[in-house]
């Protein structure tokens, strides 16, 4: 694969990861200035962020903008509509999750029956919806919501290190568009090296492992920072508390970079010359 493709790639990768971690804090702290609740305003940052994950993955090539701005508008609006209404604070942020849950529903539901494939990304993200609904709807402290990120990383932590041992281990589905770069023939070379490596998988699974041990990691740092913080200095902590998942999410895809893509992209090209040559 040409090295300007992995350059754009990488670039995507990149950027993906810092819109996921910086873009709820941004609008949190826009509408925390303009004199929102701390409550309201992380639940509608935290629909902003799963806008975006409906969307998909920049470095996909095919993010879905229709879907990311319904995904961020549609719950925005019945928050701030049960806000109106006179609901509370808490009240307004499940309706929205609610909602937003229902929207990735929809999604899955369409793209099964278009034949488009279940994404399993969107799948766990529906599971950390679910766990925030039931999490949130527990307490009125605007510091649980901004803790809420800690358990999507858990949820997503035991969903990384669970697939470690089956035939597809998470990150070899998140490293796939960036491995083939839209080229058919590379696609079934990166397939075929699961069944055909040892250490290839090897490489996948502790790919996987390392990333379900940063988001492990990343949770526990963040209630740990959210929870010493001054209750009334949330604006501040939404900013500290991101702190952690930038150092280890940096730390993590450099490693990742420096020395799992170059062994498995090796393996990749391997057994495409077979192939081809096949």
């Amino acid at each position: 694969m040409p090295n300007t493709i992995k350059t754009r790639i990488l670039a995507s990768s990149i950027a993906n990861i810092a819109i996921d971690l910086l873009l709820p804090t941004v609008v949190f702290l826009l509408l925390s200035h303009a004199g929102m609740p701390a409550t309201v305003a992380l639940s509608i940052s935290g629909a902003v962020a799963g806008g975006k994950a409906l969307g998909g993955r920049v470095e996909s090539g095919e993010f879905r903008w229709l879907q990311a701005l319904l995904g961020a508008i549609v719950p925005t609006g019945t928050i701030l509509v049960a806000v109106v209404l006179g609901a509370s604070d808490i009240t307004a942020a499940v309706v929205g999750a609610v909602t937003l849950a229902l929207l990735f529903v929809g999604d899955l539901v369409t793209r099964r029956r278009s034949r488009a494939g279940v994404d399993g990304i969107s799948i766990l993200v529906l599971a950390e919806i679910a766990a925030s609904v039931a999490l949130v709807a527990t307490s009125d402290d605007p510091r649980f919501i901004l803790v809420r990120p800690a358990f999507y990383a858990l949820v997503a932590a035991v969903v990384a290190l669970a697939s470690v041992p089956t035939s597809r281990p998470l990150m070899m589905e998140a490293s796939r568009p960036m491995a083939v770069a839209g080229d058919p023939d590379r696609a079934r070379a990166f397939d075929n090296s699961w069944a055909a490596s040892a250490q290839f998988r090897s490489i996948q699974r502790v790919m996987t492992a390392g990333f379900g041990a940063v988001l492990l990691a990343e949770a526990i740092l963040r209630i740990v920072l959210v929870y010493r913080a001054p209750a009334d200095a949330i604006a501040e902590t939404s900013l500290t508390s991101q702190i952690p998942a930038v150092i280890l999410f940096v730390a993590y895809f450099a490693a990742v970079r420096l020395l799992a893509v170059p062994r498995a992209s090796k393996i990749v090209d391997a057994r495409l010359r077979q192939l081809q040559t096949a």
